[in-house]
């Protein structure tokens, strides 16, 4: 079982230290951590990849003289992904690859 600064610190890492905005328990975490031997920086990788996979679907948009380069959340969580991939001692994360769709305007 995990202990409470083990488990902060690899909210820290993901960037999911905000309790609001958290998508993951402390179940959801301890249960990674159970998976990956307690290999933060794994856990860590899994997690990054996870969200590259949430981010994958978004596209950049402009309006009103506003733009949002969305596609930067995708590359951004893949090198935090690659990042804390390679400094672990215990091996390689591997993840689902994402898809890509058509998009429809409606």
């Amino acid at each position: 079982m995990a202990t409470e600064d083990t488990l902060a610190r690899l909210r820290r890492m993901t960037g999911e230290s905000d309790p609001d905005t958290t998508a993951y328990t402390d179940t959801e975490l301890e249960q990674m951590l159970d998976e990956h031997n307690s290999d933060l920086n794994l856990a860590a990788s899994r997690i990054w990849g996870e969200k590259a996979s949430t981010y994958a679907d978004l596209v950049n948009t402009t309006e009103a003289g506003s733009s949002r380069a969305n596609s930067d959340l995708f590359a951004h969580a893949k090198q935090q992904q690659d990042y804390f991939n390679s400094i672990s001692d215990s091996g390689v994360v591997t993840t689902t690859s994402s898809t890509t769709r058509r998009i429809t305007r409606i």
